[in-house]
């Protein structure tokens, strides 16, 4: 009974295989979604521009995704 229920067997985590310009880019987008977040909860200006940057950065990881793949 050693079933995890993962569709990852092997052993290696979720992005192993991801180069490291996707990784960064996607780290990036994550980051400036929260903190546009956190500054839309309590109420501090700039919060649009975080947003912003997070579109820029998502734009930018699945690019670099789509050209690692080709």
């Amino acid at each position: 009974m050693t079933d995890s229920g993962s569709n990852n067997d092997d052993g290696e985590h979720a992005g192993a295989g991801l180069p490291r310009q996707v990784k960064l880019y996607g780290a990036a987008a994550a980051v400036t979604a929260m903190l546009g977040g956190l500054q839309m909860a309590f109420g501090f200006p700039g919060w649009s521009f975080s947003f912003f940057l997070a579109l820029v950065f998502g734009i930018s990881t699945l690019a670099a995704w789509l050209k690692s793949r080709a």
